[in-house]
């Protein structure tokens, strides 16, 4: 059995902006693609997806292999 761990780092941009939303885009095509190789090739790859810095009131999960977006 192989493991690894990957991060793909935020896009750095505040919410609202037109490059924060490409980094939104990016990230739900990620997941939908990781999705769809988990269904197809009978992968095991847990993630969960964070929401924090001074912009955001608080650090949260927003998202994880488990669950969908709150």
């Amino acid at each position: 059995m192989v493991f690894g761990s990957f991060l793909i780092a935020p896009d750095g941009s505040k919410e609202g902006h037109p490059s924060s939303d490409k980094g939104d885009k990016s990230r739900d095509a990620l997941i939908n693609w990781i999705k769809e190789e988990i269904n197809l090739n009978d992968f095991i790859v847990e993630w969960v997806e964070v929401t924090y810095g001074w912009d955001c009131s608080k650090f949260r999960i927003t998202r994880t292999s488990g669950s969908e977006r709150e």
